[in-house]
């Protein structure tokens, strides 16, 4: 074990001396003033990161993992934190090329009262969203937490991970519009309830909605992302408190907890229970980057380059269509029917698409998508105050350093933002035309 305290003790200093550095010539990363560069390094390596990577590096302890991990571990964890330090001086030239990114027009926007137009808005927001998600609901086959509850543990499994065979509409609703656009929505509503209380029924509505929609493919990364957003938007609007800190860790480990009895469903042994908990929470995150590092290209030696293109696009250039984290997951359980994808740090998708050259492009392609997000998201008029706070936070939770590197390599999470950002607008643009109309000819009667 005391490789894995000096370890530790060394990755705190590096990383306390680049947050020092990056407050003070990037961006804030004081907790009293939350961004999407601060919360990403805060949340992924504070939480799930960078206890693991020491783990699978020293091997301290055992692990579902360690068996596997023989040769590549230190180059592996030092590349987890070379990436750090390149991704901010990519950040920093971007800014310095290219501009700044304006984050402190967020704290402007949450200072502006709310209008009658976008309380209007919001209530209509929320048909939308009932429309989408009874669209949804009965297009769905089976609805995997339904059968959860109903037993059925492997019927559940499946569909869970072939949801989109499962879904029998149209996909491009189901993979955008269904899964950014209702918890936003929420997020939408549940910003202008915590200014405009009158709300609340149309808040619990949604609400309802919300969670079963997130809950509904047995993901708890849905609905643990929105929690989270709730309690970022309250520290924009409330102030930051320690309780809220408090809060995101009791809903963090109860969401784990609750996950570890749906995984060891049948034990009742609270050892086992326990150590399948805490390997959840910070060894299997950052796994799949060891094993990229291990496995490819000596043992999964297959073109992963294109991988992150829509599967369309593949289809018509006959592209190879091969995904690293479902490869890997592929070789941990060769025998399952609902094998899904390997979590990992975003450097094992990018080692595995490019090799060396991916520890170069990887910082940089994720740095580049978080750098256009800022451009885009503050290049929006105030106006739309109340689309611009709620996807900003709800996307900090998405352009995630343990999420997969297929979201970055082909800007896809910048093209969801742009897509969900141009409907909610012009939602907004027709609804407030039609308002404006109203309020005239309320005026022209009177007279």
């Amino acid at each position: 074990m005391l490789e894995f305290y000096i370890c530790f003790i060394l990755s705190i200093i590096y990383f306390s001396i680049l947050i020092y550095f990056v407050n003070k010539f990037i961006v804030s990363m004081k907790l009293n003033n939350i961004n999407m560069y601060s919360f990403s390094l805060y949340y992924d390596i504070g939480i799930f990161s960078l206890i693991g990577s020491i783990v699978l590096f020293t091997n301290s302890i055992n692990t579902p993992f360690s068996q596997y991990i023989h040769n590549a571990g230190g180059f592996a964890f030092f590349s987890f934190l070379w990436s750090f330090f390149l991704f901010y001086v990519y950040t920093f030239f971007l800014i310095k090329v290219f501009g700044n990114i304006n984050i402190a027009k967020l704290r402007y926007l949450v200072q502006l009262n709310l209008s009658k137009k976008e309380i209007r808005f919001v209530k209509f927001l929320f048909i939308v969203q009932i429309i989408l998600f009874l669209y949804i609901i009965t297009n769905l086959q089976f609805i995997p937490v339904l059968e959860l509850f109903q037993g059925n543990l492997k019927e559940a499994a499946y569909w869970r991970v072939h949801s989109q065979l499962n879904f029998q509409g149209i996909l491009f609703i189901y993979n955008v519009f269904a899964k950014y656009f209702i918890p936003i929505v929420f997020l939408i509503i549940y910003y202008v309830y915590l200014k405009y209380k009158k709300i609340k029924y149309i808040f619990y509505g949604s609400m309802i909605i919300t969670f079963f929609y997130a809950l509904h493919n047995i993901e708890k990364a849905n609905i643990l992302n929105i929690l989270i957003v709730m309690i970022l938007i309250n520290i924009y609007i409330r102030g930051f408190k320690l309780k809220y800190i408090i809060y995101a860790f009791v809903i963090f480990v109860g969401a784990v907890i609750l996950y570890g009895f749906t995984k060891s469903f049948g034990f009742s042994d609270i050892n086992y229970l326990l150590y399948r908990v805490l390997n959840r929470i910070f060894i299997s995150q950052i796994a799949g980057m060891y094993l990229s590092f291990e496995w490819i290209p000596d043992i999964i030696d297959k073109n992963f380059v294109y991988q992150g293109l829509p599967h369309i696009i593949l289809k018509i250039f006959d592209l190879p269509d091969f995904n690293s984290a479902r490869e890997i997951m592929l070789i941990l359980e060769p025998n399952s029917k609902t094998v899904g994808v390997m979590n990992s740090y975003y450097i094992g998708g990018a080692w595995a698409s490019y090799n060396l050259l991916g520890l170069v492009v990887g910082p940089f392609v994720v740095a580049l998508n978080f750098y256009l997000f800022h451009k885009i998201i503050f290049k929006i008029p105030s106006k739309y105050k109340v689309i611009v706070i709620p996807m900003y936070f709800y996307f900090s939770t998405r352009f995630s350093y343990t999420g997969d590197y297929r979201n970055f390599a082909y800007l896809i999470l910048i093209e969801v933002t742009i897509i969900i950002l141009l409907f909610l607008i012009a939602i907004f643009n027709i609804f407030s035309k039609k308002y404006i109309w109203r309020r005239q000819y309320e005026q022209i009667s009177t007279h």
